[in-house]
């Protein structure tokens, strides 16, 4: 699953991550954002200054007026 704003075309801002490591070498972000916690990253996907990836429990545990959570076509839960 991926949050993004709900007008978000996917695409454009940088995508935002707890570490590199999570993403293939060959697909990993061109630039991150740092953020102190859960809710900060969510507001910052909201704002448009961020894509994030996240497992698909997430939707049932954080949810924000402006977020829609979208399936990764590749992606596993």
């Amino acid at each position: 699953m991926i949050p993004t704003p709900v007008i978000h075309e996917l695409g454009g801002p940088p995508a935002g991550t707890t570490t590199m490591d999570l993403w293939p070498p060959t697909a990993r972000p061109i630039a991150t954002i740092e953020v102190a916690y859960t809710d900060e990253w969510f507001i910052a996907i909201a704002a448009g200054r961020a894509l994030g990836a996240s497992t698909s429990a997430t939707p049932s545990n954080y949810t924000h007026p402006s977020l829609v959570y979208r399936p990764l076509a590749d992606g596993s839960n």
